[in-house]
């Protein structure tokens, strides 16, 4: 059966001649460039709501909440259910609320209380969507398609959340509140119908293979019995199940130092990026305009390096690819943490997010590569918590040594345990495809 054909009890208008990888890419484009302006908006109409510091940042603590509260749980939920079915209701569900908050707006009655909530309910939905979106990956493309196929996903996320989709909320604020509401709205529905055009995980065409002996389990214990099947009928537990998924990645040796390196760049990353503003204005000597031309430099560093992704992987191979990544990253946190030029903090900031992004794309394919697919949920849940769990740690370390050493102290504390991480990672085997 062809790519762009509807498979067997697919609804007949998702025989649309488009290939299922594009159906996809449609999804998590339009998703993610809804969630940058929402994201961007959250604290806009918190502010405008009160003048409290603490109050205002509780509404991006609420935005970051539930990716350390459901993370892991979400993990069970995708490998329970099926991932487009996911995609689509969760695209809905969202695109609902966010069209009720809008409504609010509109006739002047948001309140604080209705802003937190909406950041949580948003939060939990897209921990659910992400995973689920990248869970559902290998059954539309080729194996040797996958780093390209994550690599455009990093730069479409990285466009849409970090790049225009912040821009797009601010500017449709500033020229009515629920503007970006409603618009993140329309975008979650289009997310959830193109979601609706993908293969349910019952019915996706057997995911094809150019290397021998894929379709193999990794060596180790699978902790999967029958195929998914409970030894002797026994229901499994949610935390029983994201121990399993723990368990794999303790079992492999690589998935196990790649989820080490993954928490040490959460740690370091979140250290220095916390108080990059401070850096920008007082070292660098930029101004607020300055400072935003700086993250829009970082932003399409992320885009150029989700692009390249597949290319790098190719021409080093996957281990190649990930150190130089991660080399690249340390580098770059010294010239950052030693420059006052900027230029160079321009260059060093557009590096770092490139090889970010790189890392990023092959990571996911290595865990796509390594993981069954009746498991794949938890693996990536579990990668998502250490990297964001590690990251409220960092922000509290790298204000502490901005506030008592000085403002290049973030980077360059981090920044050997970074070089001294990416020295000591070696993936082999069916990491290196």
């Amino acid at each position: 059966m062809s790519r762009t054909e509807a498979p067997s009890g697919m609804p007949f208008w998702a025989g649309l001649k488009v290939s299922l990888f594009w159906r996809w890419w449609l999804s998590i484009s339009t998703s993610a460039l809804g969630d940058g302006i929402r994201v961007a908006a959250v604290p806009l109409v918190a502010a405008s709501l009160t003048t409290n510091p603490t109050a205002v940042a509780g509404a991006t603590i609420a935005v970051t909440l539930p990716f350390l509260l459901f993370a892991l749980i979400s993990g069970t939920v995708v490998d329970r259910l099926d991932r487009r079915r996911i995609m689509v209701w969760v695209s809905l569900s969202r695109g609902a609320v966010l069209g009720l908050f809008a409504l609010v707006l509109l006739s002047g009655h948001g309140s604080l209380l209705e802003v937190y909530l909406l950041a949580l309910v948003m939060g939990t939905g897209e921990t659910l969507y992400d995973n689920a979106a990248q869970s559902i990956l290998p059954a539309i493309v080729r194996d040797d398609q996958l780093d390209s196929a994550n690599g455009r996903m990093t730069a479409t996320l990285t466009a849409g959340y970090e790049f225009v989709g912040p821009a797009a909320g601010s500017i449709l604020f500033t020229v009515a509140s629920f503007l970006p509401f409603a618009t993140a709205a329309a975008l979650a529905v289009s997310a959830g119908g193109a979601s609706g055009l993908l293969p349910s995980q019952s019915t996706a065409p057997p995911r094809p293979s150019s290397v021998k002996g894929e379709g193999e389990r990794p060596p180790g214990p699978s902790p999967i019995a029958g195929e998914g099947e409970r030894p002797h009928g026994r229901r499994s537990t949610i935390l029983g199940e994201i121990a399993e998924g723990f368990g794999w990645i303790n079992g492999q040796s690589n998935l196990r130092r790649l989820a080490a390196i993954t928490a040490v760049i959460g740690l370091t990353d979140s250290a220095w990026y916390g108080i990059l503003v401070l850096y920008a204005i007082r070292i660098v000597h930029l101004g607020p305009t300055g400072y935003g031309l700086l993250l829009a430099a970082g932003g399409l560093g992320g885009v150029v390096g989700g692009i390249v992704a597949g290319q790098a992987a190719r021409r080093l191979g996957i281990p190649g690819a990930i150190l130089l990544a991660v080399l690249a990253m340390g580098a770059t946190q010294v010239i950052l943490g030693l420059t006052s030029n900027a230029p160079l903090a321009f260059a060093a900031l557009t590096a770092s997010s490139g090889a970010i992004a790189v890392f990023n794309a092959l990571a996911v394919s290595t865990r796509q590569r390594l993981t069954p697919a009746p498991l794949l949920g938890r693996i990536n849940s579990v990668f998502r918590f250490l990297g964001l769990g590690a990251a409220p740690l960092g922000a509290a370390i790298g204000g502490f040594l901005a506030t008592s050493v000085n403002l290049r102290a973030p980077f360059l504390a981090g920044a050997p345990l970074v070089i001294v991480a990416g020295l000591g990672l070696r993936l082999a085997g069916s990491g290196d495809r």
